[in-house]
């Protein structure tokens, strides 16, 4: 194999390391987007459970069941914000 072949490989195989390192850092960078996200959407569903309380209270309403629904929600989102925690350190 002469130089030129030898230089050609190498500079595949570095090609090939930049295309590996460059995909790792979008997952992580979508991972970060999708987390910040899930967390807007937590504090959303915490705001919406204050007024839902604060309404019930006013009105004399029993809105328990949508309160709760979206305390599983909150939970559910708060499950996959650490599985992909969990996945990109």
């Amino acid at each position: 194999m002469d130089n030129f072949e030898k230089f050609i490989n190498e500079a595949k195989k570095i090609a090939n390391m930049a295309v590996d390192k460059t995909e790792e850092l979008a997952r992580a960078g979508k991972a970060k987007l999708d987390i910040k996200q899930m967390e807007y959407d937590v504090k959303k569903l915490y705001e919406k459970i204050g007024k839902a309380y604060y309404e019930g209270i006013k009105n004399n309403e029993d809105n328990s069941a949508d309160i709760s629904s979206m305390v599983a929600k909150i939970d559910e989102l708060y499950e996959k914000i650490g599985d992909i925690s969990e996945e990109n350190e």
